[in-house]
C-alpha cells in the first residue's frame, strides 16, 4: 500500500520488493545534500520529529541498527542524517562512517547565519563495529557544539576525556559550547541487512530550558524542527501511546505544516504501556479511522535501556528487539486480535520498508521540478554574476588601469552613438526632447476672435489643430495647467478681439491709420509669444542632466564598481569636470539660440505667408454662424438649401470685417510663431544632443589619465591601491561561484540519476 484515503480503514500494506533505482534515488539526495544543494532546492527527504521522550531515540536506534548517545547531558543536540545503504551481497561487511556537515556558522553569536562554503567532512575513521558509533557520536556532537575546537581533536580523545569535555572542560580551548546547534551529523551506513534510506532526526521538543541550558533553546529547536519539515518533505512523526495523541506538539507541528495529511506519517511508540481498555482508541488509530493521514500510522514496540544494557553485543541486541518486537505483536493480547491489514502495519521493519518505498517515489516525482529548479537558478545566479564589474586584474596594475580607462570610454562612445546594446541613453534623451518640444507647443499663442459677451477660450483657433498629432492639441486650460507645472508664469500670450483692438490703437502715431498697421506691435506680440521659451529649454536641460548622470554612473560601476577607490576618482573626475563643463557649455548656447529669436526674422516666406492665409481664413470662420448642413428650405429642398448656404458662407469670408486688421495681425504673428517654434526645437535640440551626448567621450581618456598620478615615481603602488576590489564586490562574486558550483554538481547529479533509471536492470548490471 502507498497511501490510504483519508477517514478510510487501513488497507494491507505489502511490503514492496527493492527494485534498482532505489539505490540511484537514494544515492541521489545524498550527493544533493553533501554538496550544500539543500541550502538552494527543496530535495526530498523523511525528516522525523517528536516531543522529547517520545521514543523517538529508540525508533532511530531500531530504523539504522546503531545506538545513540542516551547518557545524561548528551541527548540529540543537533539534527542526525542516517543514509543507509543495503549491500549487494548478503556476505557484504557493515560499515558506517561519521562526518560533520556545517552548514552554519556557530562561531558567530548568531548561530542562524548561513556558511558562504557548505562543507561536509568526515569525521574519525571508518567504523566496522557498530558498537563503536555511540561513542564516536558522542565525540561528533561535541565537535558541532564546540566550533573553537578543532574537530580532529576531539575526534582523538578517550572516553574518559569525552566525559570530562561534557562536563565543560573543552571550553578552555575554544570558548563556551553551544546547547544546540542547526548543524548536521551525517551518518554513512551500509551493510547486509541495512535497509535503503535516508532520513534526518531532530532534536526533541521541549518546553522547559535545562539547567545548563540556554534560554533560546526551545525556541531554537522549534525553528530547527519547522524548518526541517516545510517543503516536500516526508514527515515521521513519532507519538508516545503513554499520551493522547492530539495534545502531543509533534502532532501539532506536524498537523500545522501538513494540514491535510498528505505528507505525514505517523508511528505510534511505546506499544507496550498502552494500560488496559486503552488499545481500542488506539487501535482505530492505527486502522487509520481517527486523525487519519494520507499514509497512515504504523506501531512500533522497542527495548527498554535495561533491555539494552543487558545485552553484550550490539549487532545481537538489534536483532533480538527486532524478534522480540515481533513476537510481542504476534503473541501478547490484544494486539493478536486485530485484523491482517492492521497487522501489516505493526514493527520497524515494515514501517521501514515503506518509508524507503515512499522516499524513493517521492524522489522520483520531483526529479522534474528538481531539474526546473536547478536550471531556472543557475540562470538567475549566472545572469547576476555576468552583470558584477571584472574581478581583480593581475600582472602590471597601470597597464590594467589604462586597459579600464580605454573600455570605459568606448562605452561612452557606444553610448554616445547609439550602438548595438547601449541606447538606453540617446533613448532617454529623446524622452526628454519630446517633452521640450511639447512644452515649447503649448506655448502657442491663444487668440479668441469673438467679441460677444461669454466668448471663452475653447474658441481659440490653434495653428497645429490640422497638421499635428491629437495628442499634442491640447485645450487652452490643459496648456496653461503645463505652464503652471513649469513655474512659468505668462507664458503663454492670451488676447481676444477687443484687447487685439486695444493693442493696436495704442500703438499708432501720425499717419492715416486705415493705411497700415505698424509693424513694431507685430513684432512685439511676436517676440512676446516666444518669451517662454529660454525657461522652458532651461528646465529640458535640467531634466537631461540626472540622465547623463545615471549612464555615468551605470558605466563607472560596470567597468571599476569592482574597485571603490578608482570608482570614486573616476565618478569625481566626470562629474566635477566633464559633465559640468559639457552642460555649461550647452546653457550658453542655449541662451545664444534664444537670444536670435529676440528679432523675428525668417526667409521661409512662403510657408509663412501660406500659414497666416489659412490662419486668417479659420479666425474669420469662427466669427460667422454657419448654417447647419443639411437644413431644408420652406419649401423641402435641402440640397439646393445646403449650397445656398454655403455660397453665402464663402462670401462671407471674403468680405471685410469689422475687425479685418485685427484679424490679419492674429493670423501673422501665429503663423510666425509657427515658424520660429519649428526653428527653436530643432536648434535647442541639436545643441543639447551635439554639446552633450555626443562630445560626452570626447578628452576623457587624457583627462583621465592626467587625474590619475601613475607616472609618479609610485605610480604603481598608487595604482595597486586603486585596484583594490570592493570586499563587498568580492564576496557576492565568491558567493555567486560558490551557488553556480553547487548547483552545476547537482545538476550533474540528477542527469546521473536521470541516465541510470532510463536502462533496465539487466543493461545496469552489464
Amino acid at each position: 500500500m502507498s497511501s490510504l484515503p483519508l477517514g478510510s480503514s487501513i488497507a494491507p500494506y505489502q511490503p514492496t520488493e527493492v527494485t534498482y533505482s532505489v539505490g540511484n534515488a537514494l544515492a541521489l539526495i545524498n550527493d544533493l545534500r553533501s554538496c550544500g544543494a539543500s541550502s538552494e532546492l527543496a530535495i526530498p527527504c523523511v525528516v522525523v520529529i517528536g516531543n522529547q521522550s517520545a521514543g523517538k531515540s529508540s525508533l532511530i536506534e531500531a530504523v539504522a541498527g546503531i545506538r545513540v548517545p542516551r547518557a545524561q547531558g548528551t541527548a540529540t543536540r543537533c539534527r542526525l542524517e542516517v543514509r543507509q545503504r543495503k549491500s549487494k551481497t548478503s556476505q557484504g561487511v557493515w560499515s558506517c562512517q561519521v562526518s560533520l556537515r556545517l552548514e552554519y556558522n556557530d562561531r558567530v553569536v548568531s548561530s542562524s547565519e548561513k556558511n558562504q562554503v557548505i562543507e561536509e567532512v568526515q569525521f574519525g575513521p571508518r567504523l566496522y563495529d557498530p558498537a563503536l558509533v555511540e561513542d564516536m557520536l558522542a565525540k561528533a556532537q561535541l565537535a558541532i557544539l564546540n566550533p573553537g575546537v578543532a574537530a580532529s581533536d576531539i575526534a582523538e580523545l578517550s572516553p574518559a576525556s569525552v566525559a570530562r569535555a561534557k562536563r565543560g572542560e573543552l571550553a578552555k580551548l575554544g570558548g563556551k559550547a553551544r546547547s544546540f546547534s542547526r548543524n548536521l551529523i551525517c551518518l554513512d551506513i551500509s551493510g547486509p541487512q541495512c535497509c535503503d534510506l535516508t532520513f534526518i532526526d531532530t532534536p526533541g521538543l521541549v518546553s522547559n530550558v535545562a539547567e545548563d541550558g540556554d534560554p533560546g533553546d526551545p525556541d531554537l529547536i522549534l525553528d530547527l524542527v519547522r524548518s526541517s519539515i516545510q517543503g516536500n518533505s516526508l514527515i515521521l512523526v513519532a507519538l508516545s501511546m503513554k499520551d493522547d495523541l492530539e495534545n502531543q506538539g509533534a502532532y501539532k507541528e506536524a498537523k500545522a505544516a501538513d494540514p491535510k495529511g498528505g505528507r505525514t506519517i505517523g508511528v505510534l511508540t511505546k506499544a507496550d504501556t498502552v494500560g488496559p481498555g486503552e488499545h481500542k482508541r488506539w487501535f482505530e488509530v492505527i486502522r487509520n479511522e481517527r486523525f487519519a493521514l494520507k499514509h497512515g500510522y504504523f506501531c512500533t514496540k522497542q527495548p527498554s535501556q535495561a533491555d539494552l544494557d543487558s545485552e553484550s553485543s550490539q549487532a545481537s541486541s538489534h536483532a533480538h528487539a527486532r524478534e522480540e518486537e515481533l513476537r510481542f505483536f504476534d503473541k501478547t493480547s490484544p494486539w493478536t486480535e486485530l485484523d491482517t491489514d492492521a497487522k501489516a502495519r505493526l514493527g520497524t521493519g515494515a514501517l521501514s520498508n515503506f518509508l524507503s518505498s515512499q522516499l524513493v517515489q517521492l524522489i522520483r516525482a520531483q526529479v522534474p521540478d528538481l531539474r526546473a529548479g536547478i536550471a531556472s537558478k543557475l540562470d538567475q545566479l549566472s545572469s547576476e554574476l555576468g552583470r558584477l564589474p571584472p574581478a581583480t586584474f593581475e600582472g602590471n596594475p597601470i597597464l590594467a588601469i589604462q586597459r579600464l580607462l580605454h573600455d570605459f570610454v568606448s562605452s561612452l562612445q557606444d553610448s554616445a552613438n547609439a550602438s548595438k546594446g547601449a541606447r538606453s541613453l540617446v533613448q532617454r534623451a529623446g524622452e526628454v526632447f519630446e517633452e521640450l518640444r511639447k512644452d515649447i507647443a503649448a506655448t502657442e499663442p491663444i487668440f479668441i476672435p469673438l467679441s460677444e459677451k461669454g466668448a471663452v477660450e475653447s474658441s481659440f483657433v490653434s495653428v497645429r489643430s490640422s497638421s499635428t498629432a491629437a495628442s499634442d492639441q491640447e485645450t487652452a486650460p490643459s496648456r496653461i495647467a503645463r505652464m503652471e507645472e513649469l513655474e512659468i508664469a505668462d507664458g503663454i500670450l492670451r488676447m481676444d478681439i477687443l484687447e487685439m483692438k486695444g493693442e493696436l490703437k495704442s500703438a499708432r502715431g501720425r499717419g492715416i491709420s486705415v493705411l497700415h498697421t505698424p509693424y513694431d506691435v507685430k513684432e512685439d506680440l511676436m517676440v512676446r509669444a516666444v518669451g517662454a521659451w529660454s525657461k522652458i529649454a532651461i528646465v529640458a536641460l535640467q531634466r537631461l542632466r540626472p540622465i547623463v548622470a545615471k549612464v555615468v554612473d551605470e558605466l563607472s560601476d560596470h567597468h571599476f564598481g569592482s574597485h571603490s577607490a578608482l570608482r570614486d576618482v573616476i565618478l569625481d573626475a566626470m562629474n566635477d569636470e566633464v559633465v559640468e563643463r559639457l552642460f555649461h557649455q550647452c546653457q550658453l548656447n542655449i541662451i545664444y539660440l534664444f537670444k536670435l529669436e529676440s528679432v523675428p526674422r525668417t526667409l521661409n516666406n512662403h510657408y509663412l505667408t501660406s500659414t497666416s492665409d489659412l490662419l486668417l481664413r479659420k479666425l474669420k470662420a469662427a466669427r460667422i454662424k454657419r448654417p447647419p448642413t443639411g437644413s431644408k428650405s420652406k419649401t423641402g429642398d435641402s440640397d439646393s438649401e445646403s449650397e445656398d448656404a454655403a455660397a453665402t458662407f464663402e462670401r462671407a469670408l471674403q468680405d471685410d470685417d469689422e475687425f479685418n486688421e485685427e484679424l490679419i495681425v492674429m493670423a501673422q504673428v501665429q503663423a510666425y510663431w509657427k515658424v520660429a517654434y519649428k526653428r527653436f526645437v530643432d536648434n535647442v535640440t541639436s545643441a543639447m544632443d551635439s554639446d552633450i551626448i555626443h562630445c560626452l567621450h570626447e578628452g576623457v581618456l587624457e583627462l583621465l589619465l592626467a587625474r590619475l598620478p601613475m607616472s609618479e615615481v609610485d605610480g604603481k603602488e598608487v595604482a595597486e591601491r586603486l585596484l583594490a576590489e570592493d570586499p563587498d564586490i568580492k564576496n557576492r562574486r565568491n558567493e555567486l561561484k560558490r551557488r553556480i558550483t553547487v548547483l552545476t554538481q547537482a545538476r550533474e547529479s540528477v542527469e546521473k540519476f536521470r541516465r541510470g533509471s532510463a536502462l533496465t536492470p539487466v543493461e545496469q548490471s552489464a
